[in-house]
């Protein structure tokens, strides 16, 4: 019974692998020395038990409505198109302008934000405009009239309304005016969009476009505008650390063509260009993870196909010793246990901890480190454990997770093993290879 008991013990931390471990291996390459990381993803397999959803239908985690959200300050130059612009000079019509975003990452492809900008632009107005006094104002013969448009015809009224303030500039009066605009933008990573999704990449590109309202202000006897608006720009983000970005970020917004007060000419409709340099501060944790609803998961990443066949070998082995213990008749007991299932002892482990605890530990990662150098082709599975008593199930796999990496790393840095000649096989807290709760916080050597 000590043999059944021992192979099972062994094919159930094998199969527990073969479920998630080739998963785990995507996870952790996207993510590298992420516990964290591999903790969100781990909850989220231990949710997915539905076996009828369809494996197509993912989810991507760590994006609960605190995560992966940011805020943008923004700051550039903004040009004017309008009635006579080509009349005005590049370095006249080139006004500063700035704003602020607030916005949330729903995965790696698609954002949303609300975004402000504001600037003081400059129009020319000349005696034969066009020009948009407001629908509850007088019209110069003292009329009142719902009429909003009039022709300027050089009278007082026109003088003191528009081209009094103004500057004189060549066909006209170059006049100021301030506006602020805000609106909802919809986001899209173009580089997620056609390519795997890669947290730490340095350079990513982003098209947004929206709608809002922009609202020109009233100065002097000129009125107010208020407006719908468009907005459509392209965005090139720089990683410069994990939570921050530098972005440059082309513009255009548009808008109605009363927008500056005026209309005519063969415009229909005012638009707002510019070019901004900003930075961005992402709050929240914001790597996304890929995961299944439902029993299979896609893999995004290929494993090794030698770990692939060790695996698979080492099933097979495993199945077959199971099988003879069970077809025949035990002979005289043998002196296996679960403490030596190889040969090679327990690693054991403090509560919580993955550090190696003693020199009596590290002399039996010694001895196995010992065995690989006499068997040259031999193939140990590393599978570890955590007590099921303390801590979630979510940490506890992390947690021996952790443990099989420790004893991987002083076999590999300090005794020169190849690192393929391993297989790990976290198995949290799932199996319990001792009847004893605290002896399950370790590593067991499998071969």
């Amino acid at each position: 019974m000590k043999c059944f008991f021992t192979v099972l013990t062994a094919l159930l931390a094998i199969f527990t692998v073969n479920a998630q471990n080739f998963n785990d291996l995507a996870v952790e390459k996207q993510y590298p020395d992420d516990s964290k990381a591999l903790e969100v993803y781990q909850a989220a397999v231990d949710r997915q038990v539905d076996p009828a959803t369809p494996a197509s239908k993912v989810t991507w985690l760590a994006n609960k409505p605190a995560n992966n959200w940011f805020f943008s300050l923004e700051g550039g130059l903004a040009w004017l198109g309008s009635e006579g612009f080509r009349e005005i000079d590049l370095a006249d019509n080139l006004k500063l302008t700035g704003g602020f975003a607030l916005g949330r990452w729903l995965n790696p492809v698609l954002g949303i934000r609300l975004d402000v900008s504001a600037a003081k632009l400059s129009t020319i107005m000349g005696e034969s405009s066009m020009l948009y006094i407001g629908q509850n104002h007088t019209n110069p013969q003292g009329k009142e009239t719902p009429e909003s448009y009039w022709k300027a015809d050089g009278s007082q009224f026109w003088k003191d309304r528009f081209f009094n303030d103004g500057k004189k500039y060549k066909n006209g009066y170059l006049c100021d005016f301030t506006y602020a605009g805000a609106s909802v933008d919809l986001m899209v990573n173009l580089k997620n969009l056609f390519t795997p999704y890669n947290p730490n990449t340095f350079f990513n590109p982003v098209i947004y476009g929206g709608i809002g309202y922009a609202h020109t202000f009233m100065d002097g006897e000129r009125t107010a505008v208020n407006v719908m608006m468009e907005r459509f720009g392209l965005q090139f983000n720089f990683r410069l650390a994990k939570q921050w970005d530098l972005y440059l970020a082309v513009e255009d917004m548009m808008v109605p063509e009363l927008f500056d007060r005026q209309i005519g000419g063969n415009r229909e409709q005012d638009q707002v260009l510019s070019a901004k340099l900003g930075l961005t501060y992402h709050f929240g944790f914001n790597n996304f993870i890929k995961a299944p609803f439902g029993a299979v998961q896609t893999v995004e990443a290929a494993p090794d196909q030698s770990q692939i066949k060790a695996l698979n070998d080492k099933i097979n082995d495993l199945k077959q010793r199971l099988n003879d213990c069970l077809s025949k008749p035990a002979p005289t007991p043998v002196p296996v246990t679960p403490e030596h299932p190889v040969g090679l002892e327990p690693v054991f482990f403090n509560l919580d901890k993955y550090d190696i605890r003693d020199n009596s530990e590290m002399a039996k990662i010694e001895k196995a480190a010992q065995y690989l150098k006499d068997n040259k082709e031999a193939i140990l599975v590393l599978a570890g454990f955590a007590d099921v008593k303390t801590g979630s199930h979510s940490h506890n796999w992390t947690l021996s997770k952790n443990r099989i990496n420790t004893v991987a790393d002083v076999l590999v840095k300090k005794y020169g093993i190849n690192k393929n000649r391993l297989i790990f096989a976290p198995g949290g807290d799932k199996t319990q290879p001792f009847s004893v709760n605290d002896k399950n916080r370790v590593v067991l050597f499998l071969k």
